[in-house]
């Protein structure tokens, strides 16, 4: 397998068809000049991200300074085949107004504890890759 099939471009579609299928990502942002990453559940609602937090950091930081970037990923087992999504954008927080908007797209918090505040990212950048993963360790026989 050359290079050029090993790895592909997902178009703009595929990107979103991955992250409307799944509901764990990672948040990347800056505090104090040094960048933080973290696990959320979110949802997409038409062209944004949401997830729900609470006051802390994160908060503070997306407030402060409102570029983000956003990943998510799926590994394919069967086909040992791994798609990436990286979305790059703007977090602004929503008015508790749209309580009820979320709610509706499933968009609850995992936890337990209260995260009462709504956050939408509007992807000003959209990525995706395709990979053909090698995992030989898989198929070796176990002595």
């Amino acid at each position: 397998m050359t290079e050029a099939t090993e790895q592909g471009v997902l178009s703009p579609d595929e990107c979103w068809d991955l992250l409307g299928s799944r509901e764990f990502g990672r948040l990347a942002y800056v505090v104090d000049g040094a960048p933080h990453i973290v696990p959320v559940n979110y949802r997409v609602d038409g062209a944004d991200l949401v997830f729900r937090t609470a006051d802390g950091q994160k908060l503070r930081s997306i407030l402060r300074e409102n570029r983000v970037a956003f990943e998510v990923d799926e590994v394919d087992d069967a086909n040992e085949i791994g798609s990436s999504v990286v979305v790059r954008g703007e977090a602004r927080v929503l008015p508790e107004a749209e309580e009820l908007r979320f709610e509706q797209v499933g968009l609850r918090a995992w936890l337990g504890t209260d995260k009462p505040v709504l956050v939408a990212i509007r992807p000003s950048e959209l990525t995706g890759r395709r990979y053909h993963l090698r995992r030989p360790w898989r198929r070796m026989r176990r002595v």
